[in-house]
Formats: structure tokens, sequence, C-alpha cells
């Protein structure tokens, strides 16, 4: 089975867990810094090409698309955090840890619908 196909079926393992609530929210308030430290330093050196070539409409319309890449990677990485905090949390549930942090974070990484959703926002907002 492709790891997309597999991360489908985890994530939807993972929605129909009873998990406590306080639990969950504290492990996707986690995941978030988590991700935001890892992808800190690539978003800082994307900034420095922003800023160097903001007149050149073709490194730009290149550097807007390793954007909307890099905010792709920052979904992926939030659940496939999410899911190794839970199952720090959560060790004794057997449904838990059979799930795979990679297929997770290759499904959401390659989501058709967030992937959308974003370059349309990216598109609108980049243009207004």
């Amino acid at each position: 089975m492709s790891l997309w196909k597999q991360g489908k079926q985890d994530i939807k393992a993972y929605y129909e867990l009873k998990l406590s609530k306080k639990t969950d929210y504290k492990a996707f308030l986690l995941a978030i810094p988590l991700t935001a430290i890892v992808i800190l330093p690539f978003l800082l050196i994307l900034i420095q090409f922003f800023k160097l070539y903001y007149y050149d409409f073709v490194v730009r319309f290149f550097l807007g698309i390793v954007a909307w890449m890099l905010l792709m990677v920052c979904n992926g990485l939030s659940n496939m955090f999410m899911i190794m905090l839970a199952k720090r949390y959560y060790p004794e549930n057997p449904t838990l840890m059979k799930l795979s942090e990679r297929a997770v974070f290759v499904y959401h990484t390659f989501d058709v619908f967030f992937g959308v959703f974003t370059l349309i926002l990216i598109i609108y907002f980049g243009v207004a």
C-alpha cells in the first residue's frame, strides 16, 4: 500500500479514536511551535530571497511556488508532530501505536484540497 493511502487510513483512524479533548488539544497546540521551529530557518531564507528579488517577476513567481510548497510541508509536519505527541501521551493505546507518522506526513503534505485552498489564498492575497 502506498504511503498516501496508508496516511489517509491512519488519519481517519486517529480521528475515530476516543482521546481526551484536553490531551488532543495539547498535542495540537504543541505541534504548531515544533513545526515553526523546523520551518523557521527555511522561512527566513525565503523572506530574504523575496526582499532581494522583489522586482523580478519570474523569480518572485518561482519563490511563490516555493512558499506554497513550504506551506504544504508545514501542514504535513504539524500533523506528524500531533500524532507523535499523542503517541507519547497515550502509550497504552494499541490502535494509536499502529499509526505511521511518516504516512500521515506524506498524506497531509500532498493533500489536494488543502493545496488548492492555500494556492487560492496565496493568489488572492498576493495579487490583491
